[in-house]
């Protein structure tokens, strides 16, 4: 386990921090979060209300580490054993969840850290894989896990792993986020997307004239966010809220995804320009924002953002390398 000071220009900083006391700027700013030292590519994929962001950055030599940013510093989380791990969500209790590889072993687990050590989460059983993709204040876990008939969403609670099951007796294919009163988002046979309330579920639907959703995040409020394809036949980024599925648009492209929400219902994921370009986006009060992307940069996606409005993602360089990224918003 080590740490590497991030680097930046003493202005940014003094505009924008105090450590990890981020300060709202008038206009979205963008922060170079930095790589592992020797490495090239790194992705912020969440960030919660303390300022605390996970995500990956790959390690000089090979292979990739799940990464926290905290206090001005990247400290590498380490694996289970194998060359590979990622973080996908941290909660309000710094507690990190994502997917990490064993040593000599074919399969990758469920990962949870706390206090900087990883541990196994472990599968259903006769499986070999599983991956975990959320976790609330309360510490419950959601992701995927397979076992002897297929792959499944599950839940992992108070050292217990468990498929989610309907009423019905139907078993989500997968899920994706959990919110703080338990509610999960996922999917059911034939990719109907649903939220999933302790066996009670609710279909979101599609867009008017599309066939499919993919849901992404899930707010305290039950606000769902992101992608579904349109009578065009193209996949917009989505809110759906009460029963009602808005289309979020694009930045004049013809593609976006909404990866997160904020309890404020913000939200945050990336489209395609009217140049073809892949940009992040804050959805904000009906108005999508082009984040933008590290000066000379070509692409930049959006991933995560707490309830401060701050965002975290990823972004090109000059040099064509991806770099994590913090935007502060209004």
């Amino acid at each position: 386990m080590g740490t590497i000071r991030l680097v930046a220009s003493t202005a940014l900083f003094a505009a924008v921090a105090v450590g990890w006391g981020w300060s709202v700027l008038a206009q979205p700013a963008i922060v170079d979060l930095g790589t592992l030292p020797g490495a090239t590519y790194s992705v912020a994929a969440d960030i919660n209300d303390r300022g605390q962001i996970v995500g990956m950055a790959d390690v000089a030599g090979g292979g990739s580490h799940a990464v926290l940013w905290q206090d001005g510093s990247l400290i590498d989380l380490g694996t289970l054993g194998g060359t590979l791990s990622w973080a996908n969500a941290v909660n309000q209790r710094g507690q990190i969840v994502g997917v990490s590889s064993l040593v000599f072993s074919s399969g990758d687990y469920a990962t949870f850290w706390e206090d900087g050590a990883p541990h196994n989460l472990g599968t259903l059983s006769g499986g070999n894989f599983s991956q975990a993709a959320d976790i609330n204040k309360r510490g419950q876990v959601v992701g995927v896990s397979n076992g002897p008939t297929g792959f499944f969403g599950v839940l992992w609670d108070d050292g217990i792993v468990r498929e989610l099951r309907a009423l019905s007796g139907e078993v989500l294919l997968y899920a994706e986020a959990i919110n703080d009163r338990g509610q999960v988002v996922g999917a059911l046979e034939g990719n109907r997307a649903v939220i999933w309330d302790d066996g009670v579920t609710i279909e979101l639907g599609t867009l008017p004239g599309g066939t499919t959703t993919t849901p992404r995040d899930i707010n305290n409020r039950g606000q769902v966010v992101g992608s579904a394809d349109t009578a065009a036949g193209t996949h917009h980024a989505f809110l759906w809220d009460d029963g009602r599925m808005v289309d979020l648009g694009t930045l004049g492209g013809d593609t976006s995804v909404a990866f997160a929400i904020n309890d404020r219902g913000d939200v945050v994921g990336f489209s395609t320009t009217a140049s073809g370009a892949t940009h992040a986006f804050l959805w904000k009060d009906g108005v999508m924002i082009d984040l933008g992307t590290l000066p000379g940069g070509a692409h930049s996606s959006a991933h995560g953002i707490n309830k401060a409005g701050q965002i975290v993602g990823s972004s090109g360089t000059a040099s064509g390398e991806t770099h994590a990224v913090l935007w502060m918003s209004r």
